[in-house]
């Protein structure tokens, strides 16, 4: 699996079998593309149950995690020649086609995470959320959440 910020190549992940964690530092633009590629796996060559697969269940910036429903803006891109294949997955964070996973994110990813809960979570009071049950952000209102945020 290759990771990439804004073309440029920041890591190869070799053992997707272990859970991962990376720092990676990049020049921040305007706007920015994360892309993990999963590449290498051929599914005539693994054993039944051994699959080879990854998803992303987290990003941090400045160690401030970004939430989870926003993972989701996130395109998958299969490029698969064994069996039928979508030509885009959305809405997901399980990469297991070869193919690239791509998020674009602004300049500011953190002012980002901010707008999209004050829009979702207060203004609009959305409860379509990715994130687990108990993992809420268990805020009374946007004032309150941004005092126990910061």
């Amino acid at each position: 699996m290759r990771i990439k910020v804004n073309k440029q190549s920041l890591h190869d992940v070799e053992n997707l079998q272990i859970d991962t964690e990376l720092e990676l530092e990049f020049d921040p633009q305007d706007a920015n593309q994360l892309v993990i590629e999963h590449w290498g796996k051929v599914p005539l060559h693994m054993a039944p149950g051994d699959d080879i697969a990854c998803e992303v269940v987290g990003i941090k910036f400045d160690n401030i995690q970004l939430h989870r429903n926003l993972l989701y803006t996130a395109e998958f891109y299969p490029n698969w020649q064994y069996s039928e294949a979508p030509n885009i997955i959305q809405d997901d964070c399980y990469i297991g086609y070869n193919g690239v996973w791509s998020l674009v994110f602004p300049r500011d990813p953190i002012g980002w995470t901010l707008d999209y809960i004050e829009k979702e979570m207060f203004d609009l009071a959305t409860d379509y959320n990715h994130q687990e049950i108990g993992d809420d952000i268990g805020a009374q209102d946007l004032a309150d959440f941004k005092k126990d945020f910061f």
